[in-house]
């Protein structure tokens, strides 16, 4: 094609035909430019293909993380359910020495609990994306931002303060003599004394209950009512691209 067009230009020389010379060279220098302009636009086109494959791919991971943690959030949730009846049982002295075995979670209420860790996999991948001006304002965008720099940190402060008051009762355990039977699964006549009629327990008991039941399970469930929201959000997100 170049050897073409040149040819056509040294006939024009050639001929001495300088005007049509020069305007058939402009005219060419312009077919050049335009077909740079449309090589740009296509390679621009093609970058924006990439990066919405990429950034609905970072949506589709976002989705799963979410997905993962409703079906987390509700194994806990249920497992706080549970011992929320003994809470109320044990603070309102209803729980005595001849029915402390109907409520096998009684010397573990102030003892052990589940963590939540939120998954950011996706999240995690949509702050390394490289997000354009087109892309700034999506509301989808903003709202998962905002949803893992606000609940998700609240739920993380939360596993805290549960777990520290968690620590807290264990080396408060291991100073009674019952410890070592305790930890072991076995059940002794002063273990049900204590976790029956001790006011240092009960007060331990309402202390945890404050911060597990009444703090951290609410945040739990405030997340998962958020990620169902969000996750819902993706989908139809997912559907119209």
């Amino acid at each position: 094609m170049i050897k073409f067009f040149r040819k056509i230009r040294q006939n024009l020389l050639s001929e001495g035909k300088t005007g049509t010379y020069l305007k058939y060279a402009i005219g060419e220098i312009i077919l050049v430019v335009i077909g740079i302009l449309i090589a740009l636009q296509i390679d621009n086109w093609n970058d924006q293909r990439k990066a919405q494959n990429e950034l609905k791919g970072i949506f589709k991971s976002v989705q799963q993380d979410l997905i993962q943690d409703i079906a987390t959030a509700n194994e806990i949730i249920e497992q706080y359910e549970v011992k929320q009846k003994i809470y109320t049982k044990l603070l309102a002295r209803e729980i005595t020495s001849e029915n402390y075995r109907d409520y096998g979670a009684t010397p573990n209420l102030t003892t052990s609990y589940q963590p939540f860790t939120v998954q950011k996999k996706g999240y995690e991948l949509l702050g390394q994306f490289k997000i354009n001006d087109a892309d700034q304002n999506d509301t989808l965008i903003v709202s998962i931002s905002q949803f893992y720099t606000t609940i998700s940190q609240l739920v993380s402060k939360s596993n805290d303060f549960v777990q520290d008051n968690v620590f807290e009762n264990l080396q408060y355990f291991q100073e009674m003599p019952w410890f070592v039977d305790w930890a072991e699964g076995r059940t002794t006549e002063e273990m049900i004394t204590y976790f029956t009629t001790s006011e240092d327990y009960r007060k331990r008991a309402a202390l945890h209950k404050i911060l597990a039941t009444d703090n951290h399970l609410k945040f739990i469930e405030q997340y998962r009512d958020e990620a169902e929201q969000l996750q819902k959000q993706i989908h139809l997100k997912l559907k119209t691209k």
